[in-house]
């Protein structure tokens, strides 16, 4: 009997010690009403996402990496410059657009 309750007891433990569920953004597309789109920027083995603003303005691209490819997630035209010159515009979802030769992306600017 005293080993039942043991046992009861270190499970009731275990329930009240479980870890809660964190509610997450699932949606990668947009946040506020749709001001925004995910950018995922692809290169040397690695990647990064950046959530554009879709108000025209311009933005730096905060990461160094040589950029081969570039997809969206959302609505939107998108325009970036390269630190080697490359001008690219991507359109709304898509397949990626692809950079040649590789390159750091500096800045983009996207609008609805």
């Amino acid at each position: 009997m005293g080993f039942l309750l043991a046992l009861m007891l270190s499970f009731a433990g275990l329930t009240i010690a479980a870890p809660t569920l964190e509610h997450r953004q699932t949606s990668n597309t947009t946040t506020t009403a749709g001001t925004t789109t995910q950018l995922t920027f692809q290169g040397a083995g690695a990647s990064f996402t950046v959530n554009a603003p879709l108000d025209g303005s311009t933005f730096q691209i905060p990461n160094p990496i040589s950029v081969d490819a570039i997809t969206q997630v959302g609505a939107g035209n998108c325009a970036f410059t390269g630190i080697n010159g490359v001008k690219l515009t991507v359109v709304g979802t898509n397949n990626g657009a692809t950079i040649a030769p590789p390159q750091t992306i500096e800045s983009g600017s996207c609008s609805a």
